[in-house]
């Protein structure tokens, strides 16, 4: 844990500026820090996976509490300086590189605050370790939290929403204000949790065609549902025949796919298979 001046004394040490592509914004509140480490309920047992750890004011709290943390630091400079602050006894690996493009440990709990440039890759990435994965406690944008856990017919509800709620079960745990980061953000964030589901939120016959339509559904949020998923099903000169279809099999084509919970989804993706 560190305040803001110990953060500046650092930069100044390591010759660094906080990198905006990278999205580094730096915790400088030590009372967030513990209730963070709170919320966690961080086990001796926990093998702990942090995205973009800078300094370590949380992976320094939290190896007190757990077996072990990677801490997975994109920045080379960043890396080495928090190895230099481990020192050589730490149950802390540090490793330099993408945590996009990093294996997951069994039983991980992820951990870290997000740019959001990586939430939808980090999402994919994670649901493609969800076998490896316990948990995730990541801080980002409030916008983003907003979309992640939005209902259908609600403006923050996207494919965002379907995608991360049918692997994840997502809870918003804390709102965290701009001031606990330097440089400030321009926006609030939030502390999102997310578990892994032992099965999807809904049974689907083909995934990658269930995500195709609900893509196509919020291509164009002001069309309806019949324009939207028509190029999935012939294109216009099935235009009539898709309509009666739907409609048989109590869809109202009119309805705009931002409407759709993912059980409509699943079943609308049967009744477009049956569709021929």
């Amino acid at each position: 844990m560190h305040t803001l001046t110990e953060l500046r004394a650092l930069l100044k040490q390591y010759r660094l500026a906080p990198r905006r592509q990278l999205g580094q914004h730096f915790l400088i509140d030590p009372s967030l820090v513990l209730r963070l480490i709170d919320l966690m309920e961080l086990s001796a047992s926990d093998e702990v996976v942090e995205v973009g750890p800078g300094f370590g004011a949380l992976t320094l709290a939290m190896a007190e509490r757990v077996r072990h943390v990677v801490a997975v630091e994109h920045d080379r400079v960043l890396a080495h300086a928090l190895q230099q602050r481990l020192g050589p006894d730490t149950n802390v690996t540090v490793v330099h590189g993408d945590i996009l493009e990093f294996a997951l440990p069994a039983r991980s709990r992820v951990v870290g605050a997000i740019p959001y440039s990586i939430t939808s890759p980090l999402l994919e990435h994670l649901m493609r370790q969800k076998p490896r994965l316990q948990d995730a406690w990541l801080i980002v944008q409030r916008e983003v939290a907003e979309r992640i856990v939005a209902r259908p017919a609600t403006p923050a509800y996207s494919r965002l929403s379907c995608f991360a709620q049918y692997h994840f079960e997502a809870v918003r745990r804390l709102r965290i204000a701009s001031r606990a980061f330097f440089p400030q953000p321009q926006v609030a964030s939030v502390l999102l949790q997310l578990v892994t589901r032992g099965h999807p939120a809904v049974t689907v016959e083909d995934e990658e065609r269930f995500f195709n339509i609900i893509k196509a559904a919020f291509a164009h949020r002001r069309k309806t549902l019949l324009n939207n998923v028509l190029p999935l099903a012939g294109g216009g000169g099935r235009r009539q025949a898709l309509e009666a279809h739907l409609r048989s099999r109590g869809f109202n084509p009119m309805r705009r796919g931002e409407t759709l919970s993912l059980e409509e989804f699943a079943r609308l993706a049967a009744v477009l298979q049956s569709f021929v």
